[in-house]
């Protein structure tokens, strides 16, 4: 059976296309001997796919069909408690319309983790067995605990050396239900001393009651994703299962299960696992338990809201898909984490509505009264200036007409004369000219309600300057008996740059007057493209292009620039130990959201049980102390630890007030140009306050807070 894909994602043209590490990867394979290149798009549904799997989708389906493959959609659906059928329907949805073409774009039907569950659970019976897995009955609290940390090494468990005929009667307990969720779970017997904490005997399976909305009741016993991912890949005879970066620490576990599979199966298949960097906006949630959170407490309209950035949103809101597809072709495919700027999948969205039709919209309208309009009149205008083959539009011209708020300036009740630059209406007296028709100048304004009695200049149309001379301005209008009465909404970021919601993420119009038109997606002329929602009311997909002007630079000094390219973001200390080999230095686990060992000559203070929120320098390379080594950079000032207020979510960027918003710079160029050697470290100081300066701008958190110095005192 051959696989066939749709248009958008089939092999680019040799001298566009976009080299990549995992495009190498596979090249190599093939030269290999390889035979088809196998992928698989594997979410779990249990939330709506967001512009970050938009990537994985691409990545997946677009290197499988280049190289004359096939791509596998699977659902792992081992979680039972927060899965939905809504959640499996919108997935295969988006999957569909982010691909696009005619045809289903996967090989096959489509596959779930649940239909390995048998398969999958004869596996563990085999490795109990072969005494590569034994239940472990002690609590969650215990389990924890005797699992170590990054530089204390775990404990065995004391029901690890349990019998196999033990392990094999407790292992079916748990499949009938007979003990408790929470009371025992199957481990994977690995090494309790391994550095890699995932190999520390994994769980492979727990215990829950939770009816599964394809298997209903039939299960008491669910695999652990490590376990189901793995073995589902095996399965499939997956070639290369492509994730992201938070899951290279767990590629081991990965093989280890592949491994022995394959050797209780007498199977070959050798999938590999490849690790990139995963899509993360700026200003943006791409978490879907965030989304959740966010659906739940009715802070947006549904996952499918158009401020969201959710697949689903995106699509309602008009966003093409072969927008999305370019995007994901512009970041490309890397290792290092970044966060990317909206505006690039605003341009995307720009590139792919070029050829939308043209029409007016008046936002916020003001009756304009033509008394010297005696009939009306008809006038032709493009529906697209550039592509002629969509013909033309018809205008009317007639006594009343309406013109947007924006475009008049009202010297009287202002009490001022407008800015400089202005060149819309003035009134009274003012010129401007109606687009496509002629100039009209205001001869009386009218209150309560306001109303603009104007007159038409007669030698002005067909675009004449008219003996009164050229008019500066170019408006939009539309006449009150041909326009269309409609809602329209324009939308903003949900979230502030302190990702805090945005009260003002909608500006709705709900009395706006459009011109009619059959099409679902607009450009209204000087607005941006627009969509009609399901209620007939248009949404703002995009605005035009706005022109670029670059920051003051007396403003913000060209150091705090540089300081800019320095990733600070908030991290947890989850764990504190001594070296275990230099006497003076600290190795603390820190979370910002991922794991990171950091390497200190002084530690944190800290209250029993208070949580400690850091600031971790990410974009340095790591550095080796002692054997140990040091995956990022507290900031301390004068010796003194920086810490920032713990409602501050991990991860969450910091930057010194003042700072460009800007890209990192790679670890590279952090050490290369010496960052923050030379640029950072001689600019943080106390002031007498105690708070942290950088130059004389103070070092806060996102809501302003100022961060605080802490003494150096053990953690724990």
């Amino acid at each position: 059976m051959s696989l066939k894909v749709g248009r958008a994602l089939q092999p680019p043209a040799a001298p566009g296309r976009r080299q990549h590490f995992i495009r190498e990867i596979v090249e190599r394979d093939i030269a290999g001997g390889l035979g088809d290149v196998v992928t698989r798009f594997p979410p779990e549904p249990n939330g709506y796919l967001h512009i970050g799997h938009a990537k994985s989708i691409c990545l997946n389906f677009g290197l499988a069909a280049e190289y004359g493959g096939r791509t596998h959609m699977r659902l792992d659906d081992t979680n039972p408690e927060k899965e939905e059928i809504e959640y499996t329907e919108a997935i295969l949805e988006d999957v569909k319309w982010v691909v696009g073409g005619d045809e289903v774009p996967w090989f096959g039907p489509v596959r779930h983790a649940s239909d390995y569950f048998g398969v999958i659970y004869e596996f563990a019976v085999e490795l109990i067995r072969k005494g590569l897995a034994y239940v472990d009955s002690q609590s969650p609290a215990e389990m924890r605990a005797s699992r170590g940390t990054l530089t204390r090494p775990g404990v065995n468990s004391p029901y690890r050396d349990r019998g196999v005929e033990e392990n094999l009667r407790l292992f079916e307990e748990m499949r009938r239900g007979k003990l408790e969720e929470g009371s025992a779970v199957l481990r994977a017997k690995i090494d309790m001393g391994s550095p890699n904490l995932n190999l520390r005997d994994p769980a492979l399976y727990r215990i829950k009651f939770a009816r599964h909305p394809r298997t209903g009741n039939e299960w008491r016993v669910y695999p652990m994703y490590d376990l189901a991912h793995a073995a589902s890949d095996a399965i499939e005879n997956i070639t290369h299962s492509l994730c992201t970066l938070e899951f290279e620490d767990h590629r081991p576990l990965y093989d280890w299960v592949v491994e022995h599979f394959n050797n209780v199966s007498c199977s070959s298949s050798s999938p590999r696992q490849i690790e990139f960097s995963r899509l993360n906006l700026k200003h943006a949630v791409t978490s879907k338990r965030e989304l959740a959170g966010l659906v739940r407490d009715g802070a947006v309209d549904g996952w499918d809201d158009p401020r969201l950035p959710t697949i689903a949103g995106l699509r309602r809101r008009g966003v093409p898909a072969a927008a999305i597809r370019l995007f994901c072709e512009r970041i490309g495919i890397s290792k290092v984490d970044s966060e990317i700027d909206p505006a690039l999948l605003d341009d995307c969205a720009r590139d792919a509505l070029e050829d939308a039709p043209r029409a007016f919209c008046v936002l916020d309208p003001i009756p304009l009264v033509l008394d010297d309009i005696e009939e009306e009149e008809e006038l032709e205008a493009p529906v697209h200036p550039k592509v002629e083959s969509l013909g033309t539009r018809r205008l009317l011209l007639s006594k009343n007409l309406v013109i947007d708020a924006d475009d008049v300036w009202d010297s009287e009740e202002r009490g001022m004369p407008p800015p400089t630059g202005w060149n819309r209406l003035v009134v009274p007296g003012g010129r401007v000219r109606l687009r496509y028709a002629c100039v009209i100048r205001c001869e009386e304004v009218l209150r309560n309600p306001l109303r603009l009695k104007c007159k038409v200049e007669r030698d002005t149309f067909g675009g004449k300057t008219g003996a009164n001379g050229k008019a500066k301005g170019i408006i939009h209008w539309m006449s009150e008996e041909r326009g269309e009465a409609r809602r329209v909404r324009i939308f903003e970021p949900l979230f502030l740059p302190t990702l805090e919601l945005n009260p003002r993420s909608v500006r709705d119009y709900p009395n706006a007057v459009v011109e009619p038109t059959d099409h679902e997606i607009v450009q209204f002329e000087r607005l941006g493209y627009f969509r009609r929602d399901i209620d007939s009311s248009f949404n703002r997909i995009v605005p035009l292009r706005a022109k670029w002007t670059p920051p003051p630079k007396k403003e913000i000094p060209p150091v705090l620039d540089a300081v800019s390219k320095l990733e600070f973001v908030a991290g947890t200390v989850t764990s504190c130990e001594p070296h275990p080999t230099s006497e003076g230095l600290w190795c603390l686990e820190v979370a910002c959201p991922e794991p990171r060992a950091v390497v200190v000559s002084s530690v944190p203070s800290a209250e029993k049980n208070d949580v400690v929120v850091v600031v971790v320098l990410k974009n340095t390379k790591p550095r080796k102390f002692g054997g140990f080594e040091s995956q990022g950079v507290l900031l301390f000032v004068d010796e003194k630890l920086v810490v920032v207020p713990s409602s501050v979510a991990p991860g969450t960027r910091i930057a010194p007030s003042g700072c460009h918003d800007v890209e990192p710079a790679p670890p590279s160029q952090v050490k290369n140009k010496k960052l923050w050697e030379k640029e950072a470290q001689p600019l943080f100081s106390i002031s007498p306050d105690a708070s942290v300066t950088v130059g004389d701008r103070v070092f806060c958190a996102p809501d302003g807070t100022p961060a605080e110095i802490r003494e150096e005192e053990n953690l724990f």
